[in-house]
C-alpha cells in the first residue's frame, strides 16, 4: 500500500516538474520598457470570432499575441492595454474596445466566461485564471476556439471593413487640430495648395465650415460641431485679470467694489456737470437740451428763442410786434391792437415733433355786449 502511494506521488511530482520545465522553456526572458528583464508574462493564442460548424464554413483567424504583462494590465486606467495588444496582431481593423468580449472556457469547465476588454478588473482576473495553465495548454485553448474575441452583439461582424476614417485625431475644436488636419490632407494629396491657402486665410468660423466640407459625408455627422456657432468667451474674474497684468491695482479695486467706483466717479466730476446734448428737432444740430413736454425730443435754446420767444408774428398789426412769451399776445405797435398769437412753446410738439406746421393766425373780432340785469320790482 505504501509502495503504491509513493509511486503515485512520484508520478504527480514528475508531471508537475514537466509542466514547470515547459513553462520556463517556452517563456524566455524579455526586457521591459524600463530595462528590467522578466519572465512574468503570458502569450495568448486568440481566435477572432467563433468557429462555425461545417466543412465549408469560414474559420476565424487564430494569432498569437505579443507578451502580455500583468503590471501593464494593473496600471491600465483607461481599459486599453489589452485592446492595444489585440490591435497589434489583428489581421483586420477592429472596432472600438467597447464592441468586444473576450470569451474563454477553461479545461474541464462546463461554461464559458465573457470578459469586457475595457474593464481592468475583469481582464486582470482573466489573466490570473489563465496563469494557472501551462503555456502549451493556454495555446491549446486558442487552437480549439476556447479563447476568442467576439462581438457583444450576436451576429455582428468581428472586423470593421468600412473605409478607414479620414479624421483620426478625434474632435477638431482647436485651431491647432484644424491646421494639423488640413496639413495631413495636403501632404496626402487630397487638396491642392490653393485650396489649403484658401481655407487657412479664413477667420475662425469660416475656417471651421470650410474644413467641414472637406470631411467625407459618412463622417460628417460626427463633426457637426464645426457648423455650430462658437461659444461666447467667459469674462475673466478680476483676480485673473490682475495676475495676467490686464488691469492695474486701482482698476482691480474698482472691479471688486463697483459701488465705491461709482461714488469715486461721482466725486471726481466738476460742477456744474455738463449736460448731455441731443439732436435738435428744429435745426437738426447736436445741441438740443430742452425736452419736449409731450415726447422725448429735444430742442436747442437758440431755436426756442428764435421760433418762440422772439418770434415775429407776420400777421400782427402795423409795427410787427413781438410775441410776448408770458401771455402769447403780440403788440401791434403804436396804435396797433393786441392780437392772440398761437406761437407758444406749448406748441413745439404739434409744430415740429408731429410735423403739423404752424397754426395760422386768425384775429377774431369780439363784440362786447352787456348782459341784461335783473329787473327790480317796485314795492307796492
Amino acid at each position: 500500500m505504501a509502495a503504491e502511494q509513493a509511486s503515485m506521488h512520484e508520478a504527480t511530482w514528475r508531471d508537475t516538474w514537466k509542466e514547470f520545465k515547459w513553462a520556463l522553456g517556452d517563456r524566455k526572458p524579455i526586457t521591459l520598457a524600463n530595462g528590467i528583464r522578466t519572465i512574468d508574462y503570458q502569450v495568448w493564442r486568440i481566435s477572432f470570432g467563433t468557429r462555425q460548424p461545417g466543412m465549408f464554413a469560414v474559420q476565424p483567424y487564430v494569432v498569437d499575441t505579443n507578451p502580455i504583462i500583468l503590471r501593464e494590465l494593473r496600471e491600465d486606467r483607461c481599459g486599453t492595454a489589452l485592446y492595444s495588444k489585440l490591435k497589434e496582431v489583428s489581421p483586420e481593423r477592429l472596432f472600438p474596445a467597447e464592441y468586444y468580449y473576450l470569451q474563454y472556457q477553461l479545461p474541464g469547465a462546463p461554461f464559458t466566461i465573457r470578459v469586457r476588454i475595457d474593464n481592468r478588473d475583469e481582464v486582470v482576473r482573466c489573466y490570473k485564471e489563465l496563469g494557472r495553465l501551462s503555456h502549451r495548454r493556454r495555446l491549446a485553448l486558442g487552437d480549439r476556439g476556447a479563447l476568442c474575441l467576439v462581438p457583444r452583439v450576436e451576429g455582428a461582424p468581428c472586423f470593421d471593413f468600412e473605409p478607414e476614417d479620414l479624421v483620426t485625431q478625434g474632435e477638431m475644436r482647436s485651431h491647432q487640430s484644424l491646421t494639423a488636419f488640413l496639413g495631413d490632407l495636403y501632404m496626402a494629396g487630397r487638396i491642392s495648395a490653393l485650396e489649403f491657402d484658401h481655407v487657412m486665410h479664413q477667420n475662425g468660423g469660416e475656417m471651421r465650415k470650410e474644413t467641414f466640407k472637406l470631411i467625407p459625408a459618412r463622417e460628417q455627422p460626427r463633426h457637426e460641431y464645426l457648423n455650430s456657432p462658437p461659444k461666447p468667451k467667459k469674462e475673466l474674474p478680476p483676480e485673473d485679470k490682475y495676475h495676467l497684468g490686464l488691469v492695474t491695482l486701482g482698476e482691480f479695486r474698482d472691479l471688486k467694489r463697483p459701488d465705491l467706483a461709482r461714488q469715486k466717479a461721482k466725486l471726481s466730476k466738476r460742477w456744474p456737470i455738463e449736460e448731455r446734448t441731443f439732436l435738435c428737432v428744429v435745426c437738426g444740430e447736436d445741441r438740443g437740451t430742452i425736452k419736449c413736454m409731450e415726447c422725448e425730443n429735444r430742442c436747442c435754446a437758440q431755436c426756442v428763442r428764435l421760433q418762440f420767444s422772439e418770434y415775429v408774428n407776420p400777421e400782427a398789426g402795423p409795427g410787427g410786434g413781438l410775441v410776448d412769451p408770458m401771455d402769447g399776445a403780440a403788440g401791434g405797435g403804436p396804435g396797433g391792437e393786441a392780437a392772440e398769437d398761437p406761437q407758444t412753446f406749448l406748441l413745439l410738439h404739434h409744430i415740429y415733433c408731429q410735423r403739423n406746421g404752424r397754426i395760422l393766425h386768425v384775429q377774431k373780432a369780439t363784440a362786447v355786449t352787456k348782459r341784461p340785469g335783473r329787473r327790480k320790482l317796485k314795492p307796492m
